[in-house]
């Protein structure tokens, strides 16, 4: 089937063969018309016990699910992992990523140039990649209301941030006062 990414495609053709030679092995299985209950519980506890990580089981089981549904027999499986007894992986989270304000303080005490710490506030505070914060025009891209990033930005889509604090105005005032109109925050 051509559904999805090739790479998605891929994974999905590794966990269903992996499945079809569990229930091969155990039940002697030939065409997945005959697909069962049984066979399905055989494949679940199967890789519950070789327990490769609850996001990898959470995958098969996505992956396992496409097939029943796929074949017309989508009763066969439950509509949540928690039936199963499997609870949820760890989802990854900005929280590790976060910088604390004595982390900031310090980044902003270290830096020398001011336009290089103009464009750090606007990463900060507007969440701009590197190459917007230096292509960014903060005369002309800026209002006193929304910020419009327009260059630099991926896929060329520009996009609009809403100012909605002191901070992204004091970022924008400090961007604005090492500039000079029609300029971006590139160093000479």
């Amino acid at each position: 089937n051509r559904e999805d990414s090739h790479g998605m495609q891929r994974q999905r053709s590794n966990h269903l063969k992996e499945a079809c030679r569990i229930v091969e092995a155990k039940f002697g299985l030939q065409k997945l018309t005959n697909l069962g209950a049984k066979h399905v519980a055989a494949v679940v506890a199967a890789w519950k016990e070789a327990h490769a990580g609850k996001r990898v089981l959470e995958n098969k089981l996505s992956d396992l699910r496409w097939l029943v549904r796929k074949i017309g027999k989508q009763n066969l499986m439950p509509r949540s992992n928690k039936e199963l007894g499997i609870e949820p992986g760890a989802r990854h989270t900005r929280a590790g990523k976060l910088v604390s304000a004595e982390t900031w303080q310090a980044i902003q005490n270290a830096v020398q140039h001011p336009v290089v710490l103009a464009q750090l506030q606007l990463a900060r505070h507007f969440g701009m990649r590197f190459e917007e914060t230096a292509l960014f025009r903060p005369h002309k891209d800026a209002d006193a209301h929304c910020v419009r990033i327009v260059r630099g930005t991926k896929g060329g889509k520009p996009r609009f941030v809403v100012i909605r604090n002191q901070q992204q105005r004091d970022a924008l005032d400090a961007a604005r006062a090492v500039t000079t109109p029609g300029r971006g925050l590139i160093p000479e």
